[in-house]
């Protein structure tokens, strides 16, 4: 199957779109979407029995549900010749048994064949399944290439609360982590779901529809010393407001270990641009989103605009007490108040922010963990 949108469908037992289960059958699904489908059982969108199999490249799940086990898929599989490939796939905001009674495993794939049958997964975003870069073999066999849990950003995420029905939009927002993240290797269409060009970019995109964005990576690093124009590490901005002021909603902020204070007046403050992404915790080397570890490379926005908080040794204040002087009333701020609107989805992952002081009963927060923040606005 080829250039196909499940969505909407309802199965009294298991499948709520595809119900697999002709012996030693192999169906190949090509750029295909399951949206908003509903089975009472196994299965939300897919079946796959004990002997069948099948091979999934570009697809999208998302919003699908069961009562049972595999909000998505449930594949029973259990043959090591016919185990099932997924590739180039994005699986999110699918609703399982598993998720019900709280099951540290991902609501969207469940596996009951075993070892031998577990699904080979590679250049994929699976929810759940690699969280913080460790890939969690419950999904599967790790095939290489899977991208760290992190919303995929599409333009309208379908709910599984409300399936079935026929809601969302899972085309790609610019910035989503699944642009260029394929492997071009298991491609043999050149269009995608909607007849458009499938290269794209500098590599072909997860799921069922290319993007028309390429991804552009600002780079931040306070002790870089080299162009100061962002466009590597070498030449990283060494000040975020710089990177902040030249981006665009189809651009990536990287920001490397240290301490970034918005200016040296209590009025400034990091102002977030629309649909932009911004993601603090990296060393200052990586060619890899997953490369970064924001606890070992903490990154701090701080208010502490006269260097004169007491802080920990990274730059970070444990107390209100511990401010002195002046500081920025809003380390960060995302409500439009500085002029610029936050619409569509707008990220902030991965930094600590501290020292903010507001004169009002808005103050900023101090946070002395490492956090991850996903702002999205509408």
């Amino acid at each position: 199957m080829q250039d196909v949108v499940f969505t909407g469908n309802y199965a009294n037992n298991d499948g709520g779109a595809i119900y697999n289960m002709s012996h030693q059958s192999h169906l190949t699904l090509i750029n295909v979407a399951f949206t908003g489908n509903d089975a009472h059982r196994y299965g939300g969108a897919f079946y796959n029995g004990a002997y069948t199999t099948f091979t999934l490249v570009n697809g999208t799940f998302a919003g699908n549900s069961a009562n049972n086990y595999g909000g998505a898929i449930y594949t029973n599989a259990n043959l090591a010749e016919n185990y099932p490939n997924i590739h180039n796939s994005i699986f999110w905001n699918n609703k399982g048994y598993e998720e019900i009674v709280g099951l540290p495993v991902s609501p969207s794939i469940f596996n009951n064949g075993g070892f031998t049958g577990a699904p080979r997964i590679s250049h994929s975003l699976i929810e759940k399944c690699n969280p913080d870069g460790v890939w969690l073999n419950f999904c599967g066999t790790n095939g290489g290439g899977n991208l760290e849990d992190s919303l995929p950003l599409f333009i309208e995420m379908p709910d599984p609360e409300t399936s079935p029905h026929t809601q969302g939009n899972v085309r790609l927002l610019a910035g989503s982590p699944a642009i260029d993240a394929g492997d071009e290797g298991v491609v043999t269409v050149a269009t995608d779901l909607d007849g458009n060009p499938r290269f794209v970019g500098t590599a072909v995109d997860l799921g069922a529809y290319e993007s028309p964005y390429s991804r552009t990576i600002i780079y931040v690093n306070h002790a870089a010393t080299g162009g100061n124009n962002g466009t590597t590490w070498a030449n990283a901005y060494t000040d975020l407001q710089a990177a902040l002021a030249s981006a665009t909603g189809i651009d990536e902020i990287w920001v490397a270990t240290g301490i970034y204070t918005p200016g040296t007046t209590v009025s400034d403050t990091f102002a977030l641009v629309p649909k932009a992404a911004v993601y603090g915790g990296f060393a200052g080397n990586e060619t890899a989103r997953d490369q970064r570890d924001w606890e070992a490379n903490p990154t701090v926005l701080s208010g502490d605009i006269g260097g004169d908080d007491t802080t920990d040794p990274h730059g970070v204040v444990i107390t209100t007490g511990h401010i002195v002087g002046a500081n920025s009333y809003h380390v960060v701020t995302a409500d439009g108040t500085t002029g610029t609107s936050i619409t569509g989805i707008t990220i902030l992952d991965g930094f600590i922010i501290t020292a903010g002081q507001a004169n009002g009963k808005f103050g900023q927060p101090s946070w002395r963990r490492v956090f991850t923040v996903m702002v999205r606005a509408w």
